[in-house]
C-alpha cells in the first residue's frame, strides 16, 4: 500500500475561529497541564474571587513543576514530600 504524508499549514487564528468551545476548553486544559500557561480565576464567574498574587502565581509554578518531576524523585525525597503534606493536614 503507498504511503502519504501531507503537511498541512494552519494559521493559528483559523484553528481557533474553528474550535468549538469544549474543543478550546480542552487546548486550554492541555496548555497549562504542559506548563505554557498559568490558569486564573474568572473574575465574571466568581466576582468576590480574588486574582492571585505574585507569591501565589510563584507557588502554583513551583508545585507545578514539581509535579512534573514526580518521576525523577529519590524514595527518600518523595518521603520528605509526602511528611511535609501530612504535617499541615
Amino acid at each position: 500500500m503507498p504511503e502519504f504524508e501531507a503537511n498541512v499549514d494552519v494559521d493559528v487564528v483559523d484553528f481557533i475561529d474553528e474550535c468549538s468551545r469544549r474543543e478550546l476548553q480542552e487546548l486550554i486544559d492541555e496548555l497549562v497541564d504542559r506548563g505554557w500557561v498559568i490558569r486564573k480565576i474568572d473574575r465574571n464567574s466568581s466576582p468576590d474571587a480574588e486574582l492571585p498574587n505574585l507569591l501565589e502565581i510563584e507557588w502554583m509554578d513551583m508545585v507545578s513543576k514539581l509535579s512534573d518531576l514526580r518521576q525523577r524523585v529519590t524514595l527518600e525525597e518523595e518521603q520528605t514530600i509526602k511528611e511535609l503534606v501530612s504535617k499541615y493536614l
